[in-house]
């Protein structure tokens, strides 16, 4: 794994690499050609669509997506609900909220309005045609009807065939759809909010139900019924060694049977297929360029620089008026996925208090090597 060694060397490297090409390094900040551009971009772009789609969704746990739709799982089984139900966000809908954004004055105000706004989730009309099950829970018996088949399972029985005992209060998510399979979390709200997954096959044949443990998930994956379900868990390498593992800073290793965890202080992007280095620090530093790998080469310790990006938070401060002299209380990634990060930016006072707030988008879409930089206030501290 990389370690705080190498991370430096590859910094130095880097700067080397920028001075050769006649750019300007970080250690002349007074010369910085960052441009940083007031306010969100004049027309619409894939990853910031994709971001307000994953902002405005809360907490919903994605189930699809391509260029038309983001689809997202509702409401779950709870005490009070039995049958899980889906919703979607359409592309063209997020251009039209997008633009609603940039022709306003309070864009924060727009998009705290469509956080988690059922106006705004519009009903999946063909569920099957995104394999979407129904799935309904009477008791301990779980009635799916997927696109293939429609089956009961009795999961105080299935448990009980894993050493686990289930209580009569149960909690139930989807978490993964594809066209061969999809994954269930079974929460046991009388034992501790113990969590369990249920994987079944799309012809409801097959399915495994296992603790939610590192050890108990390794352990599955040496064997043979693991690859029912591999499909669930998008590779994010070339060779196809390494899958997103859809859990916070973990990806699979399927040779070794591992789940990798990336350590420390870097951040993994919200596809897996990237890693921040650095990019949990509470407040990024500006004395180097902040760096990005592919996940594939950070595994493997190799040098190989993805993409770079800068922050000068004295120009930003400058450039929104602020009374700072660029100190910041919180500098930090709220959102990292392919080809954007996101940043909150917390600016101190020149003797006390707080002299303002921002958040600042940094798209690669156009040029990896030479992203674009937004500073808009939208009010958005984190996306958890």
């Amino acid at each position: 794994m990389q370690t705080k060694r190498t991370i430096r060397l590859m910094t130095m490297t880097l700067i080397i690499s920028m001075l050769l090409i006649g750019c300007i390094s970080q250690a002349n900040k007074e010369d910085t050609n960052i441009t940083y551009q007031t306010g969100l971009p004049e027309k619409e772009t894939k990853p910031i669509i994709k971001m307000i789609s994953n902002y405005i969704s809360s907490y919903h746990p994605t189930l699809a997506s391509d260029e038309q739709r983001d689809i997202y799982q509702y409401k779950g089984i709870n005490l009070e609900n039995n049958t899980i139900t889906y919703f979607q966000y359409k592309t063209d809908d997020m251009i039209d909220h997008f633009n609603r954004l940039i022709d306003d004055d309070h864009p924060d105000q727009i998009l705290n309005d469509l956080w988690d706004n059922e106006t705004y989730m519009q009903d999946i009309n063909n569920p099957n045609n995104w394999h979407l099950p129904k799935i309904t829970l009477e008791k301990e018996l779980l009635h799916v009807n997927s696109n293939k088949a429609e089956k009961q399972f009795n999961l105080s029985e299935i448990a009980v065939e894993e050493n686990i005992e289930l209580s009569n209060e149960l909690l139930v998510d989807i978490e993964r759809v594809h066209e061969t399979a999809f994954y269930i979390k079974v929460t046991d709200v009388n034992n501790d909010h113990e969590t369990y997954r249920f994987y079944i096959t799309q012809d409801l044949q097959n399915y495994v139900f296992l603790d939610d443990t590192t050890e108990a998930f390794e352990q599955w994956m040496t064997d043979s019924s693991f690859d029912d379900f591999k499909e669930l868990y998008p590779q994010i390498d070339e060779a196809g060694s390494l899958l997103h593992s859809f859990t916070y800073q973990q990806i699979l290793d399927i040779e070794k049977s591992k789940i990798i965890t990336i350590p420390e202080n870097d951040l993994l992007s919200k596809d897996g297929k990237y890693v921040l280095l650095d990019g949990q620090d509470q407040i990024l530093s500006e004395e180097q360029p902040l760096v990005i790998q592919k996940t594939e080469d950070y595994i493997a310790e190799d040098d190989k620089i993805y993409a770079t990006f800068e922050i000068d938070y004295k120009t930003i401060a400058e450039q929104l008026d602020f009374k700072s002299d660029g100190a910041v209380s919180m500098g930090k990634v709220i959102y990292f996925n392919e080809d954007i990060v996101v940043l909150f930016i917390n600016f101190k006072a020149p003797v006390a208090g707080q002299a303002g707030q921002t958040n600042v988008i940094i798209d690669f879409s156009a040029d990896k090597d030479d992203p674009t930089y937004y500073v808009e206030d939208l009010d958005v501290h984190s996306f958890d």
